[in-house]
C-alpha cells in the first residue's frame, strides 16, 4: 500500500502540473487570438490542441486518484476502482486520438514534418496507456470475480 499512497502523490503533484500547464497555455492561446499574421496560425492550433489534449487529461487522472484510493480503503478488487480506470481508460484513448488528428492536420494542411517526430511518441504512449488502464480494469473485475466466488466455496 506504501507504492500506491507514492504512485497516488505523484498523480496528484501531476494534476496540480496539468492546472498551471493549461492555464498557462490559455494564457498563451489569448494573447495570440487577435494577431493575424500567418506565422501564428500554427500556434494557434497548436495551442487549442494542447489545451483540448490536456483537458481531457484533468478527470482522467483525478478518475485514477479516486480508483487509487478505494484501492487503498476497499482492496485491489473492488468494481468502483474498475469502473474509474476503465473510464479513465477511454479518456486517455480520446486525448490519443485528438493528438494523432491534430498531427495528421498539422502534416497535411500546413506540410510541418515536424508533426511526424510527435505522431510517435506523444500519441503511441497515450494509445498504450488507455488501452493498457482498460485492461487492467478487466483484470480486476477478473479479480473481484475469482474473489467473489473463492468466498462462496468456503
Amino acid at each position: 500500500m506504501k507504492k500506491l499512497k507514492i504512485f497516488r502523490a505523484i498523480i496528484i503533484a501531476a494534476i496540480v502540473w496539468y492546472i498551471i500547464y493549461v492555464g498557462y497555455n490559455l494564457a498563451a492561446y489569448a494573447l495570440l487570438w487577435g494577431t493575424s499574421a500567418n506565422e501564428f496560425e500554427i500556434a494557434r492550433i497548436r495551442l487549442f490542441a494542447v489545451v483540448a489534449r490536456h483537458i481531457l487529461n484533468f478527470p482522467a487522472l483525478i478518475l485514477i486518484v479516486l480508483s487509487l484510493n478505494r484501492f487503498i480503503k476497499h482492496g485491489y478488487f473492488n468494481t468502483g476502482s474498475a469502473k474509474g480506470i476503465r473510464w479513465a481508460g477511454w479518456l486517455i484513448l480520446a486525448q490519443a486520438i485528438i493528438n494523432l488528428t491534430y498531427t495528421y492536420f498539422i502534416v497535411g494542411v500546413f506540410n510541418e514534418t515536424f508533426g511526424m517526430i510527435i505522431l510517435g511518441w506523444s500519441t503511441m504512449l497515450p494509445l498504450c496507456a488507455g488501452i493498457g488502464l482498460m485492461v487492467l480494469a478487466d483484470f480486476i473485475l477478473r479479480g473481484k470475480y475469482l474473489k467473489d466466488e473463492n468466498q462462496l466455496t468456503i
